[in-house]
């Protein structure tokens, strides 16, 4: 095949290429049409089919927001990404449940180190309200 690689088009592409897309607008990820090599490295960063993603920036190039990360893809590459349009509500659940599972992480982390000290250690708490940091 002359140093070309195949890649498998399905018949219909849902949606739009995410190059078309609205600054603002929130963006379920269908069909990477790339070569295997790109589409893993989108992947691995977290373009991948299924993930929403919202438009931040769309002239030149094509900004992204995928989870806490913002993504930048040069314009002909973002004519390769096809999705469909997020409604606002499903956006927001996304991005609760997206904060959501942060904090969790967060909350277990906090509480498997504050197991580990001695019992009886005491605790000092900083009131971060009264200049200096007083002890409250």
């Amino acid at each position: 095949m002359d140093g070309y690689t195949e890649v498998q088009i399905p018949e219909k592409i849902e949606g739009e290429a995410l190059a078309t897309f609205g600054c603002g607008k929130c963006v379920q990820l269908n069909f990477l049409c790339l070569e295997p090599g790109q589409a893993l490295r989108l992947r691995e960063m977290g373009l991948c089919e299924g993930k929403q993603v919202c438009v931040l920036h769309n002239t030149d190039k094509v900004i992204v927001r995928s989870g806490g990360s913002r993504i930048g893809l040069h314009r002909d590459l973002a004519h390769q990404i096809y999705g469909t349009e997020v409604g606002k509500d499903q956006a927001v659940l996304s991005g609760i449940r997206s904060l959501f599972v942060h904090l969790s992480a967060r909350f277990v982390h906090f509480f498997r180190s504050s197991s580990r000290r001695q019992v009886g250690e005491e605790l000092t708490v900083v009131d971060s309200s009264v200049p200096g940091g007083l002890p409250g």
